[in-house]
């Protein structure tokens, strides 16, 4: 444990098949979501929605990877990924450079691209 008691292992909740919750969800650490969310969801870390996840609601976060179905806004600092069964409806902010969409991905809505501060002189 480092002085400030936390582990620095780095953890992963995850959100059963069976499972569905209802509210606003935060993760610092990696979360992997195979059940239903109805709510927002935001994340420090990877957010992966698995084949059987199910979102209603935002999603913010870093690393966003979508193989299940999102209904919402996302909104994506570094980058996100929709897999060949990834299913997303609704507006998406993403950086240039920084958005993945494998063949056979459904998306609907619009998909807005943000600069990246990297891409600015110093």
């Amino acid at each position: 444990m480092s002085a400030s008691g936390k582990s620095k292992k780095n953890e992963i909740g995850i959100v059963g098949e069976d499972l569905i919750l209802e509210g606003t969800i935060h993760s610092e650490d990696k979360m992997i979501i195979n059940g239903t969310i109805k709510g927002a969801v935001t994340g420090n870390e990877e957010i992966t929605v698995g084949k059987s996840g199910r979102v209603h609601g935002k999603i913010a976060g870093g690393m966003v990877m979508v193989a299940g179905y999102v209904e919402g806004d996302m909104s994506i600092q570094d980058q996100l990924e929709i897999t060949a069964t990834g299913n997303v409806k609704g507006e998406i902010q993403v950086p240039a450079g920084r958005l993945v969409i494998r063949e056979g991905a459904r998306i609907t809505g619009q998909c807005t691209i943000t600069p990246t501060p990297k891409s600015f002189p110093s």
